[in-house]
């Protein structure tokens, strides 16, 4: 099972460790990815947030590569900004989705586009 946090439980946890995070929707739907943890109550459930709720901010502000509309605009973002080696022709199309294809396998595109690189 999945920690369903949300945006307002992490923020109230966060204050009260005294932690920052500029975007706690985008972090509620981070921790829906890696909090994978079983629990009984309600009780039980905020503590696993607060016992992990540090690595989370951390791990999730690590792998964060923005939100972005489409997979394909994710592509060209990635290549633009990260891919220093290489360099198009103004006069080359490139397939953006076919290239998001060969990326799908190091980062996960959310449905509200944020990406992340390396969520498992």
């Amino acid at each position: 099972m999945f920690i369903h946090a949300t945006a307002e439980e992490l923020e109230l946890v966060a204050e009260e460790l005294g932690l920052e995070h500029e975007d706690f929707d985008r972090l509620a739907d981070y921790v829906g990815l890696v909090g994978n943890y079983s629990t009984d109550t309600e009780e039980a459930r905020v503590e696993v947030i607060r016992d992990n709720l540090p690595k989370w901010l951390e791990w999730e502000m690590d792998t964060y590569y923005g939100q972005h509309d489409s997979k394909s605009d994710f592509a060209k973002f990635y290549f633009e900004n990260y891919d220093t080696e290489s360099t198009i022709q103004p006069y080359l199309a490139i397939d953006w989705l076919e290239t998001w294809d060969n990326l799908k396998h190091d980062f996960y595109f959310h449905e509200n586009g944020y990406v992340w690189a390396e969520v498992y």
